[in-house]
């Protein structure tokens, strides 16, 4: 080990501790290392049992810093992120893009068909759908049909704010599906 120390800029330093994560104000915080190395054991979990899991946080707990790590080091991890506008045909073709599928399929039935013989054809997959929180209620259908196509084949993690309560509130409404759904999903890691 070297003695050595180097002098970066503030301005360095502060875009590298944005990017780990690091909170500095008065005294230095790196207060979601606890909530990193949880997240990180619940999709080591998930991708060797093939099991469900909902993960569901307040915002800057680095619960999208996490997922997109683990997604980036460890293989056949299929890592999405939603957005307000995302529909589903959107988020099958993002997850076919994902296991290297680039042909042109049509119909939403065709792409999971492909999605689950990609699933089934090689064990130890894991999928991760991030901030759900944020979609429109037609997806949670397509997620609900994922994870009974990826049931004991891969891991299958959502993720993203008060998921739980909004799967709650839906499948108390008698929503179509979402009582079902949230009957998969039962594994939370908060």
């Amino acid at each position: 080990m070297s003695d050595r120390v180097s002098i970066i800029k503030d301005a360095y330093f502060q875009r590298i501790s944005d990017a780990i994560g690091l909170r500095l104000d008065d005294t230095l915080h790196w207060d979601f290392i606890d909530n990193f190395k949880r997240i990180t054991r619940a999709c080591r979990k998930a991708q060797k049992h093939a099991i469900r899991s909902v993960i569901d946080g307040g915002t800057g707990m680095g619960k999208t810093h996490t997922l997109e790590h683990y997604a980036a080091t460890n293989d056949y991890v299929l890592y999405v992120k939603c957005t307000q506008n995302m529909s589903a045909k959107d988020l099958l073709e993002e997850i076919l893009e994902k296991l290297g599928i680039h042909q042109v399929i049509r119909g939403n039935h065709a792409k999971l068909r492909y999605i689950k013989n990609a699933i089934i054809n090689r064990k130890g997959y894991l999928i991760i759908i991030d901030e759900v929180e944020v979609v429109k209620a037609g997806i949670y259908g397509i997620i609900k049909d994922l994870s009974d196509w990826a049931h004991r084949r891969a891991g299958f993690i959502i993720c993203g704010m008060n998921i739980i309560s909004k799967l709650d509130n839906l499948a108390s409404r008698e929503k179509a599906g979402f009582p079902q759904l949230r009957r998969r999903f039962s594994g939370l890691i908060s």
